[in-house]
């Protein structure tokens, strides 16, 4: 799951109900749910979707009108832009849209008006949220370190513990330092060495913010020897063979089996025919053995 905040808007703006509208209309996009929203003005939206009309100003208008401070705040940056995507189809639009309402609760705006667009204009299955950080006081919720807490609630979500992370990163082999930190960034994160109390140490990073801290001598010692990654490589090309040998013979005593059914002496001759005609890509069984042989490859 990649978390994004979209960009900020000044002047009380809120230009993400066009862009997410222009979606709608481009046909690429759905409104998947709303909350805390007029049901009135959600029927007046589903009919301008159903005629086709841009309702991108009639959702700008309401999330305005919705926005007011009363003299309580003097921020001019109103809205909130989210967009949360996941790899290909791991989750589906309604999966996506139960993961929004959690995500926008414990992030402090599950009372707010919001809007959650269904996007499928990509190979990656992804919803943006809209909403306002005004609350019903005109008081603004604090956007400080959003994306921090934005990873980090969405870590929280999806049962992401850092102890668990660390297992996964060190369940790959790696015989150097820096197959450790290739291993760590195809993960999604951002290595940067630092000195913790005095500990010469990795901290992990995602989205900015520091999840992991791996000391340096932990992970010299969970390198792998050059040796035992050789001893590993000559295992699995034992396990290869044996596999192979155990499919052969297997296929040999289903062969003898047929044959016994069919009434007939087994013989090798009558096995290696046997073999020619039920061995996988041969469909053509003939009557002379030798167009049998041929037709086998």
């Amino acid at each position: 799951m990649i978390t994004k905040k979209l960009g900020q808007a000044g002047g009380g703006r809120f230009p993400a109900a066009g862009y997410n509208e222009n979606k709608v209309l481009e046909g690429v996009a759905d409104l998947l749910l709303a909350r805390n929203v007029n049901e009135r003005f959600l029927r007046q939206l589903d009919i301008m979707h159903a005629v086709g009309i841009n309702a991108g100003g009639e959702v700008e208008r309401y999330m305005r009108e919705h926005s007011q401070t009363y003299g309580n705040s003097k921020t001019q940056n109103k809205q909130f832009h989210v967009a949360l995507s996941v790899k290909e189809h791991e989750m589906d639009r309604y999966e996506l849209g139960e993961f929004a309402e959690r995500f926008m609760e414990r992030m402090g705006y599950g009372g707010q008006p919001y809007f959650v667009y269904f996007h499928h204009d990509t190979g990656n299955n992804h919803v943006h949220i809209l909403s306002t950080r005004i609350n019903r006081y005109g008081i603004a919720i604090s956007d400080s370190f959003d994306k921090m807490r934005m990873q980090r609630v969405t870590d929280e979500i999806l049962g992401i513990t850092p102890e668990k992370e660390r297992q996964k990163l060190f369940s790959y082999g790696f015989q150097t330092e820096g197959q450790f930190l290739n291993v760590a960034r195809s993960c999604g994160y951002n290595p940067k060495e630092e000195t913790v109390d005095g500990v010469d140490c990795f901290t992990l990073f995602r989205n900015h913010y520091p999840q992991i801290i791996i000391p340096k001598v932990e992970i010299m010692k969970r390198m792998v020897p050059k040796e035992d990654s050789l001893e590993m490589k000559k295992r699995k090309e034992r396990a290869r063979q044996l596999k192979a040998i155990l499919m052969k013979y297997r296929q040999l005593s289903l062969q003898q089996q047929i044959l016994t059914q069919k009434g007939k002496a087994v013989t090798q001759s009558d096995l290696e025919e046997e073999r020619h005609w039920l061995c996988r890509g041969c469909s053509i069984r003939t009557a002379i053995p030798s167009m049998r042989r041929r037709n086998c490859k």
